[in-house]
Parts: C-alpha cells; sequence; structure tokens
C-alpha cells in the first residue's frame, strides 16, 4: 500500500523474488477489482498494491468506469433486472460522456467475475436499506414515499429512467452507493498473507479513526487481520 501509481510499478518488480511476472497484478489498483478472477490461478503467489488516491478515499464516489462495469455486469443477470439492462446499462454509464463504455463492458463479463463476490454483492443490495434521507433526489423524481431496499429502488428507478432528466445527484445516490457496497463485498476477500504500508506517516490518523469513511474502513480491515502480518515503513521520525 503506497501513495502512488509510480511508487506502486516500482515497489511490485522490488517485492516481486520470484522472478515470475505473473505474479504481479498490477491492474488490481483499487478494492473492488478485487472482484475479478485471477488470470492465472496456478500461480502460487499474488503480489498486488492499492494507492491512496484509489483506494482510500471518497473524492470519486462513482469510481471508474471499471468499477461501475464490474457493477453492471452482476446486476444484469439478476431476473428482475435484466429486462431493463439497456437502461441499467446507461445509469451505471454516469452523468460523463464516456466513448468506451461498451468495450469496458466487454472486458468485465460476469464469467471473470467471482462468484462469491457477485452473490455476496447481490446480496448486499437486496437488503440495503435507503430513504427519502439518504436517496431524496430518487425520492422526489420518481414520487416514492416508503422505505425499501436499494434492489427495490432500482426497479423503481430503471423502467423509465432517461440520462435526459437524470441530475448528478441521482448518479450519486444509486451508483454511488453501489460501488460503496462493492468496496464492502471486496473488502471480504482482502486477505493476504503480508501487508506492506509504505510512508505509513501518511495513514496514521487512521489507527484511531472510529468514523466509517471508506479508507478508513480498509484500514481497520487491515488492522482487524488476526491471520496476516502487517509491515509498516516510514522514513519519517
Amino acid at each position: 500500500i503506497c501513495s502512488n501509481k509510480q511508487l506502486a510499478a516500482q515497489n511490485l518488480s522490488k517485492l516481486n523474488f520470484t522472478g515470475d511476472n505473473k505474479c504481479i497484478i498490477s491492474q488490481i489498483d483499487r478494492i473492488s477489482l478485487l472482484a475479478i478472477k485471477p488470470k492465472d490461478t496456478e500461480v502460487p503467489l499474488h503480489i498486488f498494491s492499492l494507492t491512496p488516491d484509489t483506494s482510500f478515499t471518497e473524492r470519486s464516489v462513482m469510481g471508474v468506469k471499471g468499477e461501475r462495469a464490474i457493477i453492471y455486469s452482476i446486476l444484469e443477470e439478476e431476473p428482475t433486472i435484466y429486462k431493463y439492462r439497456d437502461r441499467l446499462s446507461e445509469l451505471m454509464k454516469g452523468p460523463w460522456k464516456v466513448d468506451s463504455w461498451e468495450d469496458t463492458k466487454s472486458w468485465h463479463p460476469r464469467e471473470w467475475i467471482r462468484d462469491v463476490v457477485a452473490e455476496g454483492f447481490v446480496e448486499f443490495v437486496r437488503k440495503y436499506q435507503v430513504s427519502q434521507n439518504n436517496a431524496p433526489e430518487c425520492y422526489k423524481q420518481f414520487n416514492l414515499h416508503e422505505p425499501m431496499t436499494l434492489m427495490e429502488l432500482l426497479l423503481a428507478v430503471l423502467p423509465t429512467f432517461s440520462r435526459e432528466r437524470a441530475s448528478y445527484d441521482l448518479y450519486f445516490e444509486t451508483v454511488g452507493v453501489l460501488r460503496k457496497l462493492m468496496v464492502d463485498t471486496c473488502l471480504e476477500l482482502l486477505e493476504a498473507d503480508i501487508f506492506i504500508m509504505d510512508e505509513f506517516q501518511r495513514y496514521s490518523q487512521l489507527i484511531e479513526s472510529k468514523d466509517q469513511s471508506e479508507q478508513s474502513t480498509i484500514a481497520q480491515k487491515v488492522f482487524g487481520q488476526t491471520n496476516a502480518k502487517v509491515l509498516m515503513l516510514s522514513a519519517t521520525p
């Protein structure tokens, strides 16, 4: 775990004592990308790096298109959502123009996603409760009143979803929370044998943190490991 992608690339090669490049999983730099199955299951060791700008902050509520494509690939196979998959695709594209969205989806097919992640994520979506308090734009635009699950909210939004009428808040209330649930699901897979935290002074404020932000949740997960070692490195006294 280090401060930027440049350091991540250097550290990954230094840590790879095997000399086998298949051990380095450089495409996984976000927690939610742990949803993807390893391409080479015969390799006994996998090394990957997380960076604070991609995994320890919430500045990008909706994440990157690869994360959203994973969520789309899982949800589109749900029987109740399948008939709305085209509108689901438009929703998961986000409020911006994404020229490569179709290509991104094709690179994240359901068969490349871990079954345990897909099943756990759908279970979260079915149980997660929303209301006027945490989804005010959705409730206002679609004339909703009663508390419901996130799955029920999606089924209320998708049948008439339109990019022309969708506001940024609507995307944040749906796609944003879906991404958070994906992170929560993938945290269950964060079971490395050793965590190496480079430039640890950058994360020291997270040790005693009691809030429920994404970065604190990840840090608490690392520190709470019972079967793993945590090596903290810092040149700053």
